[in-house]
């Protein structure tokens, strides 16, 4: 009986996930309360995606 190959996920990845996901979330929260206060907060979210990007593809 063969086992299938264990795949590894990486943390940067899923971190990098997290964060795309926050930044959806923060911009359909300013979108739909129309409180401008909302953009502030992809003033971290954004930087942070960046980074953890430039993190994931550097070899």
């Amino acid at each position: 009986m063969t086992r299938n190959p264990v795949t590894k996920i990486s943390v940067r990845g899923m971190i990098l996930l997290i964060l795309v996901i926050a930044n959806a979330l923060v911009l359909k929260a300013a979108l739909v309360t129309g409180n401008e206060w909302w953009y502030l907060a992809l003033v971290i979210t954004v930087p942070l995606s960046l980074i953890f990007l430039w993190l994931i593809r550097k070899p």
